[in-house]
């Protein structure tokens, strides 16, 4: 049984890959979705069946089915801003899931989607990131990189991207005028990964420098998370690409 958040095409197939030698097959795989708070199982797919593959072609990515809800469990999908139509965060109701919950329903903190019948899990609502198999608040890091001299006044944003192997965090930090210097970035580059060393256990696998005020804001100010494919598309000035 496979329930991780999201379940990772590549992942299978590079499991099926070292072990079909013993018989591993797409088959061999029941994929679902499950959280504690209802009893584990919300979504699961019927045993031996090949695991489902669904291409979104608002998001552009390929994402694996976790199944149909089990007996006497509802799954619906609460659209979030910033999100395609169709995908948001996963709702559940159901006889197993805490009383704490009954009136409102189970709200998951996980995004995803409804595709024939089947539930897709495309990431977290939450600002979490999972690293190494620790979780850790986005706004907790950016304000321990936002305590270091040379960074603009809530000049930081931490950021995901999904590699191969899992998260990474990426960095995205405005630099004060009088600090921004080619020279120096290599040198603020070691101290903020020092500084999240020490106090998160954290190593960034990217960090990208901004003049100031180049951050995505909110209407009212507030620091705007969009996905990083997004943000790469923005026509913004870096002072300096990472090394």
């Amino acid at each position: 049984m496979v329930c991780a958040e999201p379940i990772r095409q590549l992942s299978l197939e590079r499991f099926i890959h070292r072990f079909g030698h013993l018989g591993i097959r797409e088959t061999s795989f029941v994929t679902c979705f499950g959280m504690a708070e209802c009893t584990l199982a919300a979504t699961m797919q019927a045993q031996q069946t090949p695991f489902r593959v669904f291409h979104h072609p608002q998001l552009d990515r390929n994402f694996v089915s976790c199944g149909t809800p089990v007996q006497d469990m509802t799954v619906s999908i609460r659209e979030v801003q910033d999100q395609p139509a169709g995908v948001g965060e996963v709702i559940l109701h159901g006889s197993s899931v805490s009383p704490d919950h009954t009136a409102t329903g189970l709200h998951s903190g996980d995004l995803g989607f409804l595709h024939d019948g089947e539930l897709y899990i495309t990431g977290r609502l939450k600002e979490v990131i999972i690293l190494n198999g620790v979780k850790h608040l986005l706004h907790e890091l950016e304000a321990t990189v936002e305590t270091l001299p040379f960074v603009h006044d809530r000049g930081s944003l931490a950021c995901t991207r999904t590699e191969p192997e899992g998260e990474s965090l990426v960095l995205l930090v405005e630099l004060k005028r009088e600090c921004a210097k080619a020279e120096a970035t290599r040198e603020y580059r070691m101290k903020i990964t020092r500084c999240l060393n020490q106090e998160h256990g954290v190593t960034p696998g990217e960090v990208l420098f901004f003049p100031p005020a180049s951050l995505p804001k909110t209407s009212s100010g507030k620091k705007r998370r969009i996905p990083l494919d997004h943000w790469e598309n923005e026509t913004l000035e870096k002072i300096i690409p990472y090394p």
